[in-house]
């Protein structure tokens, strides 16, 4: 037989099994609730800014091509994991001719228009960790977009037209997100871009044309404004 001692044990026993059964059950219905309460999409307000990297081999071209500022913002929808939205982005560099006499190199201005897509990897101490990828249009333009000047020992002025360029651009990378504010988060990307130029360069008593690929590196860091939409 089971003596007082025994009984009352079991009966503790039983009621903080009781207890702890209700308290998970109800943590269990206050996670639901929030899950349920949660709105399934809400959009991104992201302003941004950092440096960019010119591929190396521009400067075959006269490109300057050290770390330069970039800056824009985005637009992106977000439900779950996932995300899609849009961006543009600015940034400037100079390229000479490489004619003798030149006196002033043209504003490289560089300016894009891209949809973009993250994709949740994971999430650990509060940062989410994403995937991102993007595509779109890279307008690249000049300021004077005209050159006009006289080479030394010549009395013969030369005109050089810098004409636009526009090319396809598309690029992958990384993307870190913390939350700073019950709305606001602070977050950190970089990105891999790729775009094809046609370019032209001597070789010997000939100009040779070709169409290559170039690669950019940039590293920004974000602000990001989340708003519900329900």
């Amino acid at each position: 037989m089971i003596g007082r001692r025994a009984r009352a044990s079991l009966a503790v026993c039983a009621i903080v099994a009781a207890a702890g059964a209700f308290s998970h059950g109800a943590a269990f219905a206050r996670e639901r609730e929030r899950a349920d309460a949660a709105p399934r999409w809400w959009l991104a307000i992201e302003p941004f800014a950092g440096s960019v990297r010119l591929d190396p081999h521009l400067g075959d071209y006269l490109w300057n091509v050290e770390p330069r500022l970039v800056w824009g913002g985005q637009l992106v929808a977000h439900r779950g994991g996932a995300g899609v939205g849009a961006r543009v982005w600015r940034a400037s560099t100079a390229q000479s001719s490489g004619i003798p006499g030149e006196s002033i190199e043209p504003s490289v201005r560089l300016t894009a228009a891209e949809l973009v897509g993250e994709w949740r990897l994971l999430s650990a101490w509060g940062v989410g960790v994403a995937a991102v990828a993007s595509g779109g249009r890279l307008h690249v333009g000049y300021a004077p977009d005209r050159a006009t000047f006289v080479p030394p020992g010549s009395s013969v002025a030369v005109e050089v037209a810098y004409e636009p360029i526009d090319a396809w651009t598309g690029g992958a990378g990384l993307a870190l997100r913390r939350p700073i504010a019950a709305r606001l988060a602070l977050g950190a990307r970089v990105e891999r871009s790729f775009f094809a130029l046609d370019t032209a360069h001597r070789n010997g008593e000939s100009i040779e044309t070709r169409r290559e690929t170039f690669a950019n590196w940039s590293a920004r860091l974000e602000l990001s404004w989340r708003l519900p939409l329900g």
